[in-house]
């Protein structure tokens, strides 16, 4: 099973003969969180040889889960009892190594270049996962029309198109979450299948993502199902979590320890909801035992719209930050 990274900073590949065209497009393009780096062509070709270089490391399929099996009559059924290693060498180089070698995620080529078009150049573009955007003239719509019914392209933008920079910026940006989307449709379905997955459907995560990545200055996220959560990649070496839980998950958590003979009072703590289920290292709290009070944190809690209360609270995993409170 794949941990499911749910964003990441990307690499956008514009291509256009026009050097004006490529300086004010690559400017509006580095003001999205999820563009990390822009690489300009003025020849088609160019930007060919830059796909046929040996990619470099992915982090999407990277980082693999370790699977556990039940006791008892139900035991060949799969449990992910712990997703990642926070600590693990391994997962550190893959983050840090996003961050240095983004993923290439969408390109946008003019379609009038010179000794190959636009269309041209999507047909020997060999990666089905890229999203692909052919600039046009009003002149060349016929051509644009003809490559999106033939899927060679996901979408055509005309040049004095009268949204402007601002629709521009709009239709990049829904392209990029499409490739995400795409990315990780497989591994977000087996996730919310299995424990903790409930919280990538709970409709308060959203919102409590965006209020935190834009406070921590995240660059990219990962989802880890047990204890529940997001690893924050917050720059070079620079880790925290985002430890989730709801009434549902603490009352789960708290049959735990009753099923271990863990401390009454852990237990107890987590009905009242009092404590996380998890600890200041990132681990569940009930595998402390005695040292459950000193790993226990105090939540904060947030309500969305009269749905289920999330509990949360960002830990620190490499640096010493302070606790978000």
């Amino acid at each position: 099973m794949t941990v499911l990274p749910l964003f990441f900073p990307t690499r956008v590949v514009l291509i256009d003969d026009e050097p004006r065209i490529l300086r004010t497009t690559s400017l509006l393009l580095e003001r999205l969180a999820a563009v990390a780096q822009v690489l300009c062509f003025e020849r088609a070709e160019d930007a060919l040889d830059h796909f046929a270089r040996p990619p470099g490391r992915d982090p999407f399929p990277s980082i693999r889960a370790r699977d556990e099996y039940r006791d008892g009559p139900n035991r060949e059924a799969p449990r992910i009892l712990r997703a990642l290693d926070l600590s693990s060498f391994s997962l550190r180089s893959a983050l840090d190594a996003a961050l240095r070698d983004p993923v290439d995620s969408l390109v946008i080529c003019d379609y009038a270049m010179p000794k190959m078009d636009g269309i041209a150049f999507f047909e020997r573009l060999a990666a089905p996962h890229l999203r692909r955007v052919l600039l046009t003239a009003l002149c060349d719509e016929r051509f644009a029309v003809r490559a999106f019914n033939r899927n060679q392209i996901h979408q055509f933008v005309h040049k004095a198109d009268p949204s402007g920079p601002a629709g521009l910026m709009a239709l990049l940006d829904e392209q990029l979450r499409a490739f995400f989307r795409a990315r990780t449709a497989a591994a977000w379905a087996a996730l919310a299948a299995g424990a903790g997955g409930e919280f990538l459907r709970h409709p308060g995560v959203g919102t409590l993502l965006d209020m935190v990545t834009r406070e921590c200055g995240v660059r990219g996220f990962v989802f880890q199902p047990d204890p529940p959560g997001f690893i924050l990649h917050c720059g070079l070496g620079d880790y925290r979590f985002l430890a989730l839980g709801d009434e549902a998950s603490l009352d789960r958590c708290a049959r735990v320890v009753e099923e271990i003979d863990g401390p009454a009072a852990l237990a107890g703590a987590l009905r009242a909801r009092d404590v996380m289920p998890v600890g200041r290292d990132g681990r569940p709290i009930y595998e402390e035992h005695a040292d459950w009070r000193a790993a226990a944190l105090t939540p904060n809690r947030q309500g969305e719209r009269g749905e289920s209360i999330l509990f949360w609270v960002v830990i620190p995993l490499v640096h010493g930050c302070e606790e978000s409170r």
